[in-house]
């Protein structure tokens, strides 16, 4: 990952699920599309710090927390071709971006 990283923005990047994590791998399966929450430059390392949430196609269940992206934000986001979709906003996943 490269390049200048904005809350809102969504990027494609393999996310890792905490289901994924809890089974010990350290790579998502498939790239998919993620909101960035928030991107901070290390003050001592001058690196990007990213907090990424997923999005996804599948309605949350009861045990989870997702917001439904309205249409008209999913084509603004590029995500033309999904019908529906959430953003899980229970789980997280951290990056730095020049080492991703």
């Amino acid at each position: 990952m490269s390049g200048r990283f904005l809350p809102g923005q969504v990027i494609s990047d393999p996310y890792l699920w905490a289901w994924q994590h809890e089974r010990g791998e350290t790579e998502g399966r498939k790239s998919r599309p993620t909101c960035v929450v928030i991107a901070v430059r290390g003050a001592r390392d001058g690196l990007t710090h990213l907090a990424l949430l997923a999005i996804t196609t599948q309605p949350p269940t009861s045990d989870r927390v997702g917001l439904e992206v309205s249409a008209i934000e999913c084509r603004r986001a590029g995500l033309t071709d999904l019908k529906r979709c959430w953003i899980v906003v229970d789980e997280y996943n951290y990056d730095i971006a020049e080492r991703s």
